[in-house]
């Protein structure tokens, strides 16, 4: 199978900013994978060990073995986005890959986080009870995005709706500010963006990246709370 036939027919619409990039990679990969019979589910079980390796290897006080750690952190996306190319082209759908794929997402988010956490404190320039609470209410921000997004397939299934992939995020039109805040703050992006914005704040020596996590926070909480309130308008009269 051609490289162009995989881009064309058997990727999912890119949403965020860095599916254009892993998209781009992630169908050499699928080439490979398709040669040697891997299942979907045996590729997101490397997709997750490949985030657990990103983030041991970004945690060790050692730029080297950091920017290796980003090497893995990345190819955990790109296998991500790997494992439903596979799907789709060999039509092999397990009946609990989404949930399997949700759960490697539940386990390697918050590593993530505690990662750059650690990175953050290496760094001996922030407090680090400060940069703690930060790491927490980050943790709990994901939780809460991935609780939401649990409870709209939960919805639709007792509603009787068509089940769409990030459809809490629908039914309202963004600005274009807005769509930029949201691509930075969102996974994806924000596993993908901090390591490269944390070496390179390692060698300017500024604070940009602790900066990044704040206004992360300063952005996300005000979503979770519309996305509560959207929420209790649309049951308060379900019956």
């Amino acid at each position: 199978m051609k490289y162009r036939e995989i881009r064309e027919k058997y990727q999912g619409q890119n949403e965020t900013i860095v599916d254009a990039y892993a998209t781009s990679i992630s169908p050499i990969i699928t080439k490979w994978f398709l040669t040697k019979k891997f299942t979907p589910n045996e590729i997101t079980i490397m997709m997750i060990l490949s985030g657990i390796i990103g983030a041991i290897l970004f945690s060790i006080n050692s730029i080297i073995l950091k920017m290796l750690g980003i090497v893995f952190i990345h190819m955990w996306y790109i296998l991500d986005c790997s494992d439903g190319e596979v799907a789709r082209i060999k039509k092999q759908f397990s009946k609990f890959g989404t949930e399997i794929d949700y759960s490697a997402h539940i386990l390697n988010h918050p590593l993530f986080n505690i990662s750059f956490a650690i990175s953050l404190i290496s760094l001996n320039r922030y407090n680090i009870a400060f940069v703690l609470v930060l790491t927490i209410i980050l943790i709990s921000i994901d939780g809460i995005f991935r609780n939401l997004y649990a409870f709209e397939v939960i919805y639709k299934v007792k509603m009787e709706e068509e089940i769409q992939k990030g459809a809490i995020y629908k039914g309202s039109r963004l600005s274009i500010l807005k769509r930029v805040v949201f691509q930075f703050v969102h996974y994806p992006n924000y596993a993908l963006i901090f390591p490269i914005i944390f070496v390179s704040d390692y060698f300017i020596g500024s604070n940009i990246a602790i900066l990044f996590l704040i206004s992360i926070i300063t952005v996300q909480v005000p979503m979770i709370l519309k996305s509560y309130i959207i929420w209790i308008k649309r049951i308060k009269d379900v019956k």
